[in-house]
């Protein structure tokens, strides 16, 4: 008879497999491993499962510990090359580091974070979907303020991640961030335009020269601020945020004035190219560095001159043509009643034309800027239509 073959036990292996992850992590060599999993008896299977649970067991006791970032960070590139050597499963690495970011403080995520950005080819291998599922819930534990920066790492991360066609950043049910919402002062009795309208006699806003540069001269804006005009400016980005809102009649009709009644302010008070230039030749002297806002700031005091600014009116005028495209697209996420009337296509036509002239007007290089953006928009309706398709 042939001898017995010794049983595989699971307790036995994964006792084994903790001691020579110890001894791997103090060493920094992966030799202690390959020799407990060549020894060991069993399926290659049941050996690289029970490795894949002394890789999770040895990592949640640092972190129980409040180990150094250095050790997690050496369990991790342990399980990485336990899979080069083929001793554990694929996904080994990717669930460590999930359990990492799950487990540890903010800012020794950030250090984690940092391995995993310079490791992308590691990650494309097997796991991706665990990567995304871990990316994203650490999304949520960061605040969008204090941590706008570490938010961006990890969205550009994921673009370098997952491939143009990847279908969960393609947002195919055509959701919209309801959570952005724009706060503005809708009490007229707490209003403080109609005092500084009355204190200016009417004569709009004036810029203090504390307002400006240092070499730039004092500009006036003549447009009439009141809070009627700041409350149905600021009420816009409602429907910005939510375009579905403009099928409802009601709203549709609110829309329309309020829109009829702001593009006439931009259509009535141009401006002109000497405060554009002036300020083109600033952003050159200073290397070109162009200063972006997160969100719109809605003091009252502040309109007059947002107004006056051109490319705070690009910014707006650019949010009517991304509103009008949706309404007047084919996208498949849409619900069955949400058609245009002949009357409110119409008006989009009309409105449109409008807006790109606008654009056109505005300085500087309104007119290269406004074709620019047509094109763009264009090719986003390629775009909608690889999507309706379902991607092929």
């Amino acid at each position: 008879m042939s001898p017995t073959r010794p049983r595989f036990s699971v307790a036995e292996a994964r006792t084994r497999f903790t001691k020579s992850t110890r001894e791997a992590l103090n060493n920094k060599n992966i030799k202690p491993l390959l020799n407990t999993f060549s020894q060991l008896p069993g399926t290659e299977d049941e050996k690289k499962c029970t490795l894949d649970q002394a890789f999770r067991g040895v990592l949640q006791e640092e972190m129980i510990n409040h180990s150094s970032c250095e050790n997690v960070l050496a369990i991790i590139s342990l399980a990485i090359g336990g899979v080069t050597e083929g001793i554990c499963t694929a996904a080994t690495p990717t669930v460590l580091l999930a359990d990492a970011l799950e487990c540890l403080p903010l800012d020794q995520c950030d250090t984690i974070f940092s391995f995993v950005e310079k490791n992308v080819a590691t990650w494309k291998s097997a796991g991706k979907t665990c990567l995304l599922r871990t990316c994203n819930d650490l999304l949520r534990r960061l605040s969008k303020a204090p941590h706008t920066l570490f938010r961006a790492r990890i969205q550009l991360f994921l673009a370098r991640l997952l491939p143009l066609p990847e279908r969960s950043g393609l947002n195919l049910q055509g959701q919209f961030n309801l959570e952005n919402v724009t706060v503005f002062n809708t009490n007229e009795q707490e209003s403080t335009l109609g005092q500084k309208h009355a204190e200016d006699g009417g004569e709009g806003m004036d810029l203090d020269q504390g307002d400006m540069g240092d070499d730039e001269a004092p500009t006036t804006c003549s447009i009439p601020m009141d809070h009627s005009l700041y409350r149905k400016f600021w009420s816009l980005q409602d429907y910005f945020r939510n375009p579905v809102q403009c099928y409802e009649k009601m709203a549709w009709k609110t829309f329309r004035r309020y829109s009829e009644e702001v593009l006439a302010v931009f259509k009535n008070y141009k401006l002109d190219d000497t405060q554009a230039s002036r300020k083109k030749m600033g952003e050159l002297r200073t290397g070109g560095e162009h200063v972006y806002a997160l969100k719109f700031l809605t003091s009252e005091k502040l309109l007059g001159l947002q107004l006056s600014d051109s490319n705070f009116r690009r910014q707006i005028l650019l949010q009517y043509l991304i509103l009008f495209q949706y309404l007047k697209g084919q996208v498949k996420s849409k619900s069955s009643n949400h058609v245009l009337t002949d009357e409110q296509s119409l008006w989009i036509e009309g409105t449109t034309k409008s807006v790109y002239q606008l654009l056109s007007e505005n300085p500087p290089d309104g007119e290269r800027f406004s074709k620019m953006v047509e094109h763009i928009l264009s090719t986003e309706e390629n775009w909608n239509k690889w999507k309706n398709e379902g991607c092929p």
